[in-house]
């Protein structure tokens, strides 16, 4: 007997007051969704769970998303945005207990976004917890999937009674080069929680709500296919940038004025460096250390990238961009303390002016933070945190000609890649057991 993860869970439903269905086994190739159910009957829990999102043209990635949230959820709303021209409303129809469609997804009056054919997204995710009728509503996208933390969402009754707003972890990018970010995905289903920005997913609650709670066990996966992944960065990036600039213009809110400098980056990076200029400018504050961090990144690369671009016959100025490259992230230290991307990034610059010993010591200081990723709700790159600094260390050891201290951080190297979590591309492996073959074969001959 076939059935669809809604059909089966209705069918039980008949038989049992409490159950739920679990989506498992080898994935199908044509919907990435796994071909096996599995009810578990009869466990009663304190609470419900009710995961929602808003869906356009997701077929690529629905099936998958609603897969791996179905053994977890109580209930499951999806909101369909009525200018989809593909099968996501037969496939939500598949897994959610509520499948409807979204009214003006662009929004309505002066709320209205400006830019053609756009989404407020404050306001189709809105629609849908409004729809929701759990204790707590978890929010994520149609090709963002529950990549582990099931045991940790059939248990928030054991979280602080007082608790409103809790963070999880989202990851996205391709193995090697992942990225990580905390994120307030789940709530409790409370009419004054809501989300308030056209763009950018901000969740607006009142002052005194308890918001310090996070649950790094429970990530999600954020991965869509590439030819949907293109399409969407075309139309928000245009209308992020309309959005951007006027609230920044209106109620002067520096996270536009960050948010802006970014999105200005593909288009004109003169003025997205000029932005983020303006922005680090604004006083520093007990809030803002983090995105300022980040606005570091960014400045600290395009400066480095525009440096890149000039001759060979052009070294002072190279000098001189480096340097304020440099500039830019030693003010990385008082911004955020937890995090070590910039000491990584510090000693690259100084490798590259040829600081060899300036940049062991920056490198080292990275590879205390080796296993150690901070939960900070900005994104970090997991590499920085795992086999970057041992790689950096293996190189600058070799380019003193340290071998030996050199080979142990090139097996470090290896040791991480072995032990990431994600499949690897099989290239980075072999180019680590070739560098450890290398400097083993020089430092048997400087012996013999």
């Amino acid at each position: 007997i076939k059935f669809t993860a809604k059909s089966f869970l209705e069918e039980l439903k008949r038989y049992f007051n409490d159950v739920r269905v679990e989506c498992l086994g080898p994935v199908q190739a044509d919907t990435r969704a796994p071909a096996f159910l599995l009810a578990v009957c009869g466990q009663k829990k304190p609470f419900t769970l009710s995961v929602t999102l808003p869906v356009r043209n997701e077929e690529a990635d629905l099936a998958m998303t609603l897969a791996s949230f179905r053994g977890v959820a109580d209930e499951m709303v999806v909101g369909v945005d009525p200018r989809t021209t593909d099968s996501t409303f037969e496939i939500a129809k598949k897994y959610a207990d509520v499948v409807f469609y979204l009214e003006s997804p662009e929004g309505k009056g002066d709320e209205k976004v400006q830019s053609a054919d756009g989404v407020h997204f404050g306001n189709i995710r809105n629609q849908c917890m409004d729809r929701c009728t759990g204790d707590w509503i978890f929010m994520t996208e149609g090709h963002e999937y529950l990549a582990r933390g099931a045991n940790e969402l059939l248990m928030l009754h054991g979280l602080p009674e007082d608790t409103k707003v809790v963070n999880v972890l989202r990851t996205g990018g391709p193995p090697g080069n992942r990225q990580r970010w905390g994120f307030p995905w789940l709530c409790r289903n409370d009419s004054a929680i809501r989300y308030r920005r056209s763009t950018h997913n901000i969740l607006s609650y009142p002052p005194g709500y308890r918001d310090n709670v996070s649950l790094p066990g429970v990530q999600t996966l954020h991965e869509r296919v590439h030819k949907r992944e293109v399409e969407r960065a075309v139309q928000r990036s245009a209308q992020n940038r309309v959005t951007l600039m006027d609230d920044w213009i209106r109620n002067q809110n520096e996270q536009s004025l960050y948010y802006l400098a970014v999105e200005w980056r593909e288009h004109d990076p003169s003025k997205a460096m000029d932005t983020l200029r303006e922005f680090l400018a604004l006083p520093a504050t007990d809030n803002n250390g983090p995105m300022r961090y980040n606005a570091r990144l960014v400045l600290a690369t395009m400066i480095a990238q525009s440096a890149k671009e000039l001759g060979e016959t052009e070294s002072e100025a190279y000098q001189a961009k480096m340097l304020d490259a440099r500039s830019v992230l030693l003010g990385c230290v008082t911004d955020d303390w937890s995090r070590s991307d910039h000491w990584v990034w510090l000693g690259d610059i100084a490798f590259e002016l040829d600081r060899l010993l300036e940049a062991l010591q920056f490198y080292h200081y990275a590879a205390t933070a080796i296993g150690k990723p901070p939960f900070t709700m900005w994104w970090i790159d997991m590499a920085y945190y795992s086999y970057i600094p041992a790689m950096r260390l293996a190189m600058t050891y070799g380019a003193l000609d340290r071998n030996e201290e050199s080979l142990v951080w090139a097996r470090k190297v290896l040791e991480l890649y072995h032990a990431d979590e994600e499949e690897l591309p099989k290239e980075m492996i072999e180019e680590a057991k070739r560098n450890i073959k290398i400097l083993e074969e020089s430092i048997h001959e400087l012996r013999h």
